[in-house]
């Protein structure tokens, strides 16, 4: 199997009953891969920017954007912010 596998697409080789193969028969084409990037809203992203580019996919959540009100100084409106994710508070 790694002399199949490690045919050049147009080589060719040949069985002793006189079946032949190339390269294309038997390994598929490259495929290219995906980049996934995944980001927090914990702290400044930018300093990822330059690994994310050409993303495929782009997770970044942001769960403090929708609480404009959240002080990130107090320990309190962490919870309190902790408590409305868990259980589905709405504003």
């Amino acid at each position: 199997m790694g002399l199949l596998k490690a045919l050049k697409e147009d080589e060719v080789f040949t069985f002793p009953d006189g079946t032949t193969l190339t390269g294309r028969d038997v390994v598929e084409p490259s495929v290219a891969g995906r980049k996934v990037v995944i980001l927090g809203d914990t702290c400044d992203s930018s300093a990822i920017e330059s690994i994310a580019r050409d993303a495929t996919v782009l997770v970044h959540e942001a769960t403090n954007s929708h609480f404009p009100e959240l002080d990130k100084n107090s320990a309190s409106s962490y919870q309190q912010l902790e408590v409305r994710i868990f259980i589905c508070v709405p504003n």
